[in-house]
């Protein structure tokens, strides 16, 4: 029985995330694996491509880094040479793991794009690679590192590769040992970064968790009717909806549901059974509306997608976290 060690290429941009690429390729070694990317080749040729491409197909892992640029562009192709070393890691079922940063806005002006069009480029890149695979985001470059690590080791677990093997066979013990260990460096990093995204999501001037808030839902016919409830309430009615993309009027309609359920539980008036029996449905105001998703985006529970011209919403990191705290089943002591 031996132990596999994985080559895992690197990609992302160079000048704006060098520091981020050094810091991820240094935890990758310490993970006792081979990282691989477009350092080593000092200069992109249709010669050095080739060997590019080589390099991705030998390679176990694609980790994808993307700051706030899109990178240099191939004159060909009209794409950035990091979206073409995704194209081409795609193209062979090369498992991908990627990353982007969770405040764009704090991107200083020197690492984010300038100009319109190529800011459109990376807008579009960045949505096709999240149609097809989960982001993982970041801020700082401690937690990236912590965030690659911790992605990494799950990849190795739950879906391995072919790998390298030496050719000479450790002992049971030994190998044992050493998946021991790297369990242990992997609890370790999960805990602090879980540490970092509670600490994130500690912001105690805004309204949330049980607090409450009344909402007004009125019909087309301007029948209505006022409904207390919290922000917890809120959150776990649609949350479960929001583990995948989801459209946002899809988000405020299941919101609206539970609401006038909530409304028709609590009250036994005749107005209750005119609610339910009207067939009509009871809607938040625009200004409600956004005010619901002003406060999930300043609690960082949820993030907002442009797809095809319309907007979605989707847990954050954060927002699945608070989610799984609450929703899964606590161990009995």
């Amino acid at each position: 029985m031996s132990q596999s060690r994985y080559q895992i290429f690197v990609s992302s941009t160079f000048k704006d995330l060098q520091d981020e690429r050094q810091a991820v390729l240094n935890a990758i070694l310490k993970l006792n694996q081979f990282p691989a990317g477009m350092e080593v080749f000092p200069a992109v040729n249709d010669t050095a491509w080739e060997h590019i491409e080589k390099v991705i197909e030998d390679s176990d892992y694609y980790v994808l880094i993307i700051g706030g640029k899109y990178g240099s562009i191939e004159a060909e192709s009209g794409i950035s040479y990091t979206e073409k070393e995704y194209d081409f890691a795609v193209s062979k079922n090369i498992p991908v793991l990627a990353f982007t940063r969770s405040d764009e806005e704090n991107i200083p002006v020197g690492k984010a794009e300038m100009n319109e069009e190529i800011r459109e480029k990376l807008k579009k890149f960045k949505q096709e690679v999240g149609n097809k695979h989960h982001w993982n985001y970041w801020k700082t470059i401690d937690e990236l590192k912590a965030n690659v690590i911790s992605s990494l080791a799950m990849s190795f677990a739950m879906n391995p590769q072919k790998g390298w093997k030496k050719s000479s066979v450790i002992s049971h013990t030994e190998l044992l040992e050493r998946l021991a260990n790297l369990q242990i460096k992997y609890d370790e990093l999960l805990e602090e970064n879980n540490k970092l995204q509670n600490s994130q999501n500690t912001f105690p001037q805004f309204a949330q968790g049980n607090d409450k808030i009344t909402f007004r839902l009125v019909a087309v016919d301007k029948s209505e009717f006022e409904i207390e409830t919290t922000w917890d309430e809120i959150f776990f009615c649609v949350s479960e909806t929001l583990v995948a993309t989801t459209f946002s009027g899809d988000a405020i309609y299941k919101i609206e549901k539970f609401l006038t359920e909530k409304y028709l539980i609590k009250t036994s008036s005749r107005m209750n059974e005119k609610v339910l029996n009207d067939g009509k449905h009871y809607s938040l105001s625009h200004e409600e509306f956004l005010k619901i998703q002003t406060q999930f985006l300043a609690l960082k529970l949820i993030v907002f997608i442009e797809i095809n011209e319309g907007w979605y919403w989707k847990l954050s990191e954060t927002g699945i976290n608070y989610f799984l705290s609450k929703a899964a089943i606590q161990k009995t002591s």
